[in-house]
């Protein structure tokens, strides 16, 4: 099966963006603060001095928007399940055990860390009911859990988990809604293309739903219908990706500027921006497009591939490293100043963060994920692994 090994890079790239993010959070670049730098140092006329001020603030201001790369993580998920689901051909049993696996150890590694420190009585995060919120994200269910029935559920201990638990949501439901593209017929295509478009500039962009009476709210787009659309986008963009490589245009900017200014007309309703995660997206494919260019190759390179096979326990188990050595180690060792902890933060945690990414990759997820190939294997008397003639999946 074709591996798009790009987007290994991507990964890392966007990993350690988020990981950016905390350190500039837990160092005390507060966001709002930020924002108002952005809006302050605003300049009119020829003021080259004012220009460079106002593009370091909205780098800062980048930089500290953490969901912006998640955003991004979900529209690649969108474009990797549809070329799975398509090329593998498993049963959704298969599937379904294979994408537990290569999601639930990792985040098992770190739920055990928060609760070994919790024993010990070296609690990094303390919430109310603490063996509830281990017991609600070990289902991986909790990101659809509001505030209002369990406080805080989508991400009071391992706090990525929030968007883990999203992913999880769409792999279990991805399979029905390709089957309803692919074998549905033109009414499935426009059902499944209406719910999309619904749920993109719909309300429940905005992490709250008004149902049966009752107002709900999730402190992050954690449920799947909030971000159902961007997974949209990028199940599209893989369909896109085909039709660039059966027509085997050369000349790929045109296309890539249309599919920015779709893109950029949409916009998105959330806290991040309207348009960065679409934005940067098509980047992501134009280097899916174009092999040969320089930005390819930068981001297909060795060292990115392997922060990249190492990203998705970086992004889960960071966050753990981050706010332990705040709590007991950079706090003791400083006092006020921002830049003095950001410094502190990066030189004595990202090397723990990636020594910590190590011992989750090689001990847990990889044996996981291997794992799961050998029991897909065994179940699958006759597996298939080449493209099929038409689009279509086994039925679930």
């Amino acid at each position: 099966m074709q591996r798009f090994t790009i987007l290994e890079g991507w990964r890392a790239l966007l990993a350690w963006w988020v990981v950016l993010s905390h350190t500039l959070a837990l160092s005390g670049f507060d966001r709002g603060m930020i924002v108002r730098q952005v809006r302050e140092s605003e300049v009119t006329g020829f003021d080259i001095a004012g220009w460079f001020t106002h593009l370091w603030y909205e780098i800062i201001l980048l930089a500290r928007s953490g969901k912006i790369p998640v955003y991004v993580f979900v529209m690649m998920s969108g474009f990797v399940i549809v070329h799975l689901l398509l090329m593998k051909k498993e049963p959704y049993g298969i599937y379904i055990m294979r994408r537990f696996l290569r999601l639930w150890p990792a985040l098992m590694f770190v739920l055990v860390l928060y609760a070994v420190f919790y024993v010990i009585g070296m609690p990094v995060r303390s919430p109310d009911n603490f063996w509830g919120h281990f017991a609600l994200e070990a289902t991986m269910m909790h990101g659809l859990v509001p505030n209002e029935i369990f406080a805080d559920a989508a991400h009071a201990l391992s706090g990525p988990g929030w968007s883990i638990s999203l992913e999880w949501q769409f792999y279990l439901v991805a399979p029905f809604i390709l089957a309803a593209l692919t074998k549905g017929g033109w009414r499935g295509m426009v059902f499944v293309a209406g719910l999309f478009i619904a749920l993109f500039f719909g309300a429940l962009n905005t992490k709250g739903l008004n149902f049966l009476g009752g107002s709900y709210s999730w402190n992050h787009p954690a449920a799947l219908p909030h971000l159902l659309g961007f997974f949209g986008l990028g199940m599209a963009s893989y369909y896109l990706f085909r039709k660039v490589g059966e027509s085997n245009i050369k000349a790929h900017f045109p296309l890539i500027g249309i599919l920015a200014a779709l893109f950029l007309t949409v916009g998105f309703s959330g806290p991040e921006g309207r348009t960065p995660p679409m934005l940067i997206w098509v980047f992501v494919f134009a280097t899916l497009i174009t092999s040969g260019s320089w930005l390819h190759k930068i981001i297909d390179s060795k060292p990115l591939h392997w922060l990249g096979d190492m990203s998705y326990s970086t992004y889960i188990t960071h966050m753990f490293v981050l706010t332990a050595m705040h709590r007991f180690v950079i706090r003791h060792m400083t006092d006020n100043s921002t830049l003095e902890k950001f410094l502190l933060t990066v030189s004595i945690s990202w090397p723990i963060i990636i020594v910590v990414s190590m011992i989750s990759y090689y001990l847990i997820e990889k044996p996981a994920i291997n794992l799961g190939r050998k029991l897909a294997k065994k179940w699958q008397k006759n597996p298939t692994d080449t493209p099929p003639l038409s689009p279509g999946m086994t039925a679930p």
